[in-house]
């Protein structure tokens, strides 16, 4: 029952720091092509601002959540994500919203980590591929649901309106978070030899095809915002084309699912 209770508490956190996210995501794009009325080069440095920080950071943070309190790293992320939304909606400087979004990113690259860790912690071995199921099962949903919710909110009323929905997901989810109750971390095992025979594989060829698709996918990212803000389109139309594009994501991951190893 323990092991239930934590898990539902789990999903629930991270569907709704999933969905949190995604509204600011959706956001902060409108606010960059709509309200600072951005060029190519700044929506870049946007993009840049929104995933380099965490990315850069995210080694550090990977070892500071397997060593420390994960529970703990978590709260303590979402309330300085929330944080830095609050103080997103309250921004008129191009530069301050820069160094704004990337804090949000440094704080928002915290949630997967400390939240594999914290399954770890709190969800038996027996039950982790069903609570990992029924996790990715939510993370498609939010790239589904969020823009739209996000992008039309502000579309009827304001990116204020919106950024204020991410930030009761978030809230919502620290409570969540919140009532986990961990268990003691294991002490690591001692490490077995691996044989000497064995070469490692070449990952290479791998990173350069996966960072050569995100740049593509990235550099969409950046100029449908400003395409359909200059081609007079209302900014709605922003979250259902990233609705869409989850929704596609889903599709591949099922077909891919249903064809043999």
């Amino acid at each position: 029952m323990k092991t239930n209770r934590n898990g539902i508490l789990l999903l629930a956190g991270d569907g709704l720091s999933a969905f949190g996210s995604w509204i600011d995501f959706l956001a902060i794009l409108t606010l960059a092509a709509y309200q600072f009325h951005v060029s190519p080069y700044q929506m870049a440095a946007v993009s840049a601002a929104g995933l380099l920080p965490g990315i850069l950071a995210a080694p550090a943070i990977g070892r500071w959540c397997d060593r420390a309190n994960p529970q703990r790293i978590l709260l303590l992320s979402i309330m300085a994500r929330v944080a830095t939304t609050g103080a997103i909606l309250f921004c008129r400087d191009y530069t301050v919203f820069i160094a704004l979004v990337g804090l949000r990113s440094v704080f928002a690259t915290v949630a997967p980590p400390a939240i594999n860790v914290v399954a770890v912690r709190c969800i038996a071995p027996a039950e982790r591929p069903r609570f990992y199921s029924v996790l990715n099962v939510l993370n498609n949903t939010a790239k589904v649901l969020a823009p739209a919710i996000g992008t039309v909110s502000s579309s009827l009323t304001s990116e204020t309106v919106a950024l204020g929905i991410s930030l009761v997901f978030s809230a919502a989810s620290a409570c969540a978070f919140a009532f986990i109750r961990l268990s003691p971390a294991a002490e690591p095992s001692a490490a077995k030899p691996r044989p000497e025979s064995i070469d490692p594989p070449n990952l290479l060829p791998l990173i350069w095809i996966g960072a050569t698709c995100a740049f593509f996918i990235f550099t969409v990212n950046n100029l449908v915002p400003l395409v359909l803000e200059q081609s007079g389109f209302d900014k709605s139309l922003l979250g259902l084309l990233v609705s869409s594009s989850g929704a596609g994501n889903i599709l591949a991951g099922l077909w891919l699912a249903r064809r043999p190893a």
